[in-house]
């Protein structure tokens, strides 16, 4: 097996965020941008590169992923309470299933949709505590 080598790295900061824990990049083609999450901010984003413009909204909780709505607006959330939707255009955020409302010391933790377009999370503890979530 051959190596590709790589004499030069070039590194662009695209979005100065100043994010507290930013993950669960998701690239909506349709768009032509990025959707990710702030997950102690608060925020889900929405970034166009073309033109650097950063949407963010804050949806009230620890949010820890994300995703796309097939066949509809808004996205779908993996929320320190469960699975929510948001709705962008309003900012509202509807939550569906409740997920491990018995563990306050938990929260929803990252997430994506499989082949299927079933979304899969996972939760775990605000501390780390091993096997908590």
């Amino acid at each position: 097996m051959t190596a590709t080598r790589v004499d030069e790295l070039s590194v662009e900061l695209v979005l100065d965020a100043h994010a507290q824990i930013a993950e669960g990049p998701v690239w909506d083609d349709a768009s032509g941008t990025l959707v990710w999450v702030d997950i102690m901010g608060h925020a889900v984003h929405r970034l166009n590169p073309a033109t650097g413009a950063d949407r963010a909204i804050d949806v009230g909780q620890p949010v820890g992923a994300a995703v796309l709505r097939q066949g509809g607006t808004g996205l779908v959330l993996a929320l320190r309470d469960g699975f929510g939707m948001l709705d962008e255009a309003s900012g509202q955020v509807q939550l569906i299933a409740e997920v491990e409302a018995d563990v306050p010391s938990n929260r929803m933790n990252d997430g994506k949709c499989d082949a299927a377009g079933r979304f899969w999370a996972g939760t775990m503890a605000f501390a780390v505590v091993p096997g908590a979530g």
